[in-house]
Parts: structure tokens; C-alpha cells; sequence
């Protein structure tokens, strides 16, 4: 699994998420008319496993991969049940105001990095950026919607598939055809290999990823659940914008 199918990792820390759902759902349900103490209270978790891990295991949580990759999904999927809950509350309610958040969030997660500060805080700020993308759609909001900012969100998934592989076959080759690059690339050789894997991922999307996705909705049952009023608001929004 620590080989050229690097990804396996985090899918089976999905997959414990997944199993351990009804706990999280027994944590946070109950709070949900109080949104801001389930997140302060995952905010809270995050902050004291990925502090104690650190301390302990003498590495930073945040770079857990194939040991404690079970571990390091809980505080990031309590984060998620409470970003959850504050989108199902419906706290942003405009369009501008959505907009305004997305920007204020970003703004926060450059000046995070630039300023070296801690992992915990990192991923809290994406879990507001989560929030303020996913406003957007509820709000109305017609940013990033078009084809030209979907379509690379199409192929993420397949990104995430390929960047090792991708990153393996590049640097075997410069290394063969450049031998004195092995430790260190040049930054011009970086940003080739960073955009390269672009154009692997649009293949392995469409020859791997659709196909397969057709075929499962093919075969497979469709759920038809209930919607709650928000997310029968999102479904409008996007009904009306095909």
C-alpha cells in the first residue's frame, strides 16, 4: 500500500469513517440547534489530537498516511458533521455575503502558510472554506460555475488517483535522463511535473473514471430519500441553471 497505490491509505480511513458514522451522528445530532458549539467542540478535538499526536508519535498528525490514517480522519470528519450542521442552518443567506466569506477564508489559509503556523489551524480554515464553497450553491451564487472552473472539480477525483504514479514515472525519467537531479529538481522541472498531471488526469477521468461510473449507475439502485428544505433550495438552484 506505501508504493505506486499511495491513495489506498486514506480510502480506508474513509471507510472507518463511514463504519464509525452512527457514533459521530450520536455526537453531534444533538446539537443541532446549537452549531456553534458542535464546531467549537470539533475544533477543540482537532486541535487536542493533532497537539497530542505530535507529542507522542514525534511527527505532525497531518502527515499520518498508511499508520494512524484511521486516526487522523476522526477530527477532520467531526469537522465536517459540524460544518454540516452550520450549512443546514442556513447562517448565510446571501449570495455577497457567501462570496464575501469565500475570500475572507482563503485570504486566511495563504496567510496561514506563508506564516508557517500549525496543522490544526490549516485544516480548520478549510473546514471554513468547505462551508463558504458549499454557500454558494445555497445562496444562488453563480461563482465558480462555469464550465471552465467545473470541469477541473470533474477531474480532482482522478488528480488525487494518478499524482503519485504520475510523480514516480516523472522522476525516474529526469532521473535517467538527467542523472545529477536526484535530489533535488529544478523549479522549472517541478512546475512541469505539476501541470503535467493535469493531462494524465483528464485520461484516466475519461477512460477509467466515467466509464466505471456509467457502469455503476447502470447496475446499481438509485436512493430516493428525503430532502430537507435546504437541500431541496440547493436542488432548485441547480435545476434551474441546466
Amino acid at each position: 500500500m506505501g508504493g505506486w497505490n499511495h491513495p489506498s491509505w486514506s480510502i480506508s480511513a474513509e471507510w472507518f469513517a463511514y463504519l464509525a458514522f452512527p457514533l459521530f451522528a450520536a455526537g453531534f445530532w444533538p446539537l443541532r440547534q446549537r452549531t456553534r458549539l458542535a464546531v467549537g467542540l470539533a475544533v477543540l478535538l482537532l486541535i487536542g489530537l493533532n497537539v497530542g499526536f505530535e507529542h507522542l508519535a514525534g511527527f505532525p498528525l497531518t502527515r499520518a498516511t498508511i499508520l494512524w490514517g484511521a486516526l487522523r480522519i476522526v477530527p477532520c470528519f467531526a469537522l465536517g458533521c459540524g460544518v454540516w450542521l452550520v450549512w443546514r442552518a442556513d447562517l448565510i443567506k446571501s449570495a455577497p455575503a457567501a462570496v464575501a466569506a469565500l475570500a475572507a477564508s482563503c485570504g486566511a489559509i495563504v496567510a496561514t502558510l506563508l506564516i508557517g503556523g500549525p496543522d490544526w489551524l490549516s485544516v480548520s480554515l478549510f473546514g471554513a472554506l468547505i462551508l463558504c464553497l458549499a454557500s454558494l450553491t445555497s445562496t444562488g451564487s453563480r461563482l465558480l460555475s462555469g464550465a471552465s472552473w467545473v470541469y477541473p472539480g470533474e477531474v480532482s477525483f482522478a488528480v488525487y488517483m494518478v499524482c503519485i504514479p504520475w510523480q514516480l514515472v516523472f522522476t525516474r525519467v529526469v532521473e535517467k535522463l538527467a542523472p545529477a537531479t536526484h535530489d533535488s529538481l529544478a523549479w522549472g522541472t517541478w512546475l512541469v511535473m505539476f501541470a503535467g498531471v493535469v493531462p494524465v488526469a483528464m485520461l484516466a477521468h475519461h477512460l477509467v473514471e466515467r466509464p466505471a461510473r456509467e457502469v455503476m449507475r447502470k447496475h446499481g439502485v438509485p436512493f430516493r430519500g428525503r430532502r430537507g428544505p435546504l437541500a431541496a433550495r440547493v436542488a432548485q438552484v441547480a435545476a434551474a441553471r441546466r
